[in-house]
């Protein structure tokens, strides 16, 4: 099994891959195949760095629909760093069959309605793997998945947490809605942080900036409910006093 972190950190070391011949085509289809539209590869993608890489309990697919499927569906208000996104360009809400699949890696929907993905078969022509930006609010359809991941805690600190929220909404884009370089530079920043495995045991890692984002969102808007509950009850205080 994996956690949602690991899914990232595992899609973002193949950042720059292009082309249809490649190893997560070649390993669903056990051949090397070259024409991108017989052989579309962004399902491929996800299904190598889940279930190649990480061992994670769902059966590859080059069918977007057929991976995301094998997680729970979830509303768009709930989707989070490690979920699947289903994508119909045409704004089709059927996802029986989609026309394409990427792995959420921040999400700020609730709010300017955008979310940052790691796609495959992205960016035109024989496609890349890219980190991409994308628009809830836009003409194409969407819907999340949440793949079947282990839990592991976050132990950041609300400071550190309001500290990268601000570096990364603060980064640069290109007219594409993909990272601009220096986007790109600012995104692989190294960021320590300790997390609290299943027994309470701290550990220390280290992942790209952008990795963190999803729970970057998390833990905010989880700060910002606490602060909520925290004034009704002050407000209750001061109309006894």
């Amino acid at each position: 099994m994996a956690t949602a972190r690991q899914y990232i950190e595992t899609a973002a070391r193949y950042i720059g891959i292009s082309g249809t011949d490649n190893v997560f085509n070649t390993w669903i289809w056990g051949q090397h195949v070259y024409n991108s539209d017989t052989y579309p590869w962004c399902a491929a993608f996800q299904s190598y760095v889940g279930v190649h890489d990480l061992g994670m309990p769902f059966n590859p697919s080059a069918s977007a629909s057929g991976v995301a499927w094998q997680g729970t569906r979830v509303a768009d208000s709930e989707a989070r760093a490690g979920d699947w996104v289903l994508f119909n360009w045409n704004g089709n809400q059927d996802f029986g069959w989609a026309q394409h699949i990427g792995v959420v890696e921040w999400s700020d929907i609730d709010g300017s309605g955008l979310f940052g993905t790691i796609e495959g078969n992205t960016g035109g022509g024989e496609g890349a793997v890219m980190r991409c930006t994308r628009n809830n609010n836009a003409g194409y359809a969407t819907a999340f998945f949440r793949p079947p991941y282990d839990n592991e805690e976050d132990d950041m600190t609300p400071e550190q947490a309001a500290q990268l929220e601000f570096i990364y909404k603060h980064m640069c884009w290109d007219e594409d809605t993909h990272y601009s370089d220096m986007g790109n530079l600012v995104a692989e920043m190294p960021v320590s942080y300790p997390t609290l495995d299943a027994k309470g045991k701290k550990k220390d890692h280290t992942a790209p900036l952008a990795a963190r984002i999803g729970y970057i969102d998390q833990r905010m808007h989880a700060i910002e409910a606490n602060q909520a509950a925290m004034m009704k009850k002050l407000d209750a205080i001061a109309k006894k006093l």
